[in-house]
């Protein structure tokens, strides 16, 4: 590939790539889940989906591109990041879901790429699986949540259209990989 040929790009990049496909997975998994149900979901929990998504993808992606490219380009890519996620993901019921995902987005984008910058000498490496992992939980229990929601309103099992949710997840690593 022509990144490969950069110099420096294996030792600045090469750590954080397998965060970075992890994070992209699991956000299009999630992003898959909330799409399926999100037509039975209240605004309450559609606000809490777009703040929820806007946050993590944002800061995820900030913090990413901020810990090898620096504060500016992963302040703009978080926040861009955050900010499209969050008005995708909530668009599904109200324009309130949709600003509380931008909102998040522009607030976590900046803040990512600041925590990324301010760890580059303390531990980055350490901290960055953590960050990980605490992200996974986050969107696993709001996927939960709507789930809940969605079997609350309509007292019936949730019925998924499209692929299932393990090829969706494979192809998502497989094209982030």
């Amino acid at each position: 590939g022509f990144l490969v040929d950069l110099p420096g790009f294996a030792k600045r990049i090469g750590p954080h790539l397998p965060y970075l496909i992890v994070a992209v997975a699991a956000i299009a998994g999630a992003t898959w889940h909330l799409k399926a149900v999100r037509r039975d979901i209240g605004e309450m929990v559609a606000m809490m989906v777009g703040m929820t998504f806007g946050m993590i993808a944002g800061f995820l992606a900030g913090y990413l591109v901020g810990a090898t490219n620096g504060m500016f380009t992963g302040s703009v890519f978080g926040v861009l990041v955050g900010c499209a996620l969050g008005w995708y993901v909530g668009d599904c019921c109200a324009m309130m879901s949709r600003m509380e995902g931008v909102m998040a987005g522009l607030m976590s984008g900046v803040m990512g790429a600041m925590t990324a910058v301010m760890l580059l000498n303390d531990r980055l490496t350490w901290f960055t699986p953590f960050l990980l992992l605490v992200s996974l939980l986050i969107l696993s229990g709001l996927s939960y949540l709507a789930y809940k929601e969605h079997r609350v309103r309509q007292g019936i099992e949730v019925a998924f259209t499209g692929s299932g949710f393990l090829p969706f997840t494979v192809m998502c690593f497989l094209a982030t990989a």
